[in-house]
């Protein structure tokens, strides 16, 4: 069932509700709570922005290949490969200082050399979703056809999640 939502920002919202939902009074509760999608959007904008600027001084502070595609693929693109690198960074260090130079942390080495070189814009958003630093680890482990590119590009050795 559609209702206006009138949000903190002054705008309506149609949304859909379930029967569930709106028994629960959710509409109600979603009243002046938050902005509209397009002021929440506009607002992280300037956020989007900087990060992407610092993601571009670490690009060429440490001599990263560029990435190829498109100028939205590549800001894109830009964005999915400086996460993960950072993510993957901070995981390799503190593997490191628990356990010294395992192989653990070799693969992370291997990693970071491959995704800073790695320039085709198309790949990382095609595989954003394997990337992302809250899902690697579990795709590693489960995703067989991703754990055999990287193995196979990369050179990485498997280690099952423990």
């Amino acid at each position: 069932m559609k209702r206006n939502i009138l949000h903190s920002c002054g705008h309506y919202q149609e949304r859909d509700f379930t029967e569930e939902e709106i028994a629960r009074n959710l509409p109600l509760f979603l009243e002046k709570r938050g902005s509209c999608r397009a002021c929440y959007i506009a607002s992280q904008a300037p956020k989007k922005e900087k990060e992407f600027e610092e993601a571009r001084e670490q690009e060429k502070s440490e001599d990263w290949l560029p990435l190829e595609g498109t100028e939205k693929q590549v800001k894109w693109a830009t964005m999915i490969r400086y996460r993960f690198v950072k993510w993957l960074e901070e995981e390799t260090e503190k593997q490191f200082k628990e356990k010294g130079n395992t192989p653990g942390v070799m693969n992370g080495h291997r990693l970071l050399e491959w995704a800073k070189a790695s320039i085709d814009s198309g790949y990382w958003i095609g595989k954003r979703e394997y990337f992302a630093p809250d899902r690697f680890l579990e795709e590693y482990a489960n995703n067989a056809s991703f754990r055999n590119v990287l193995l196979a590009t990369v050179g990485l050795t498997f280690l099952p999640a423990s």
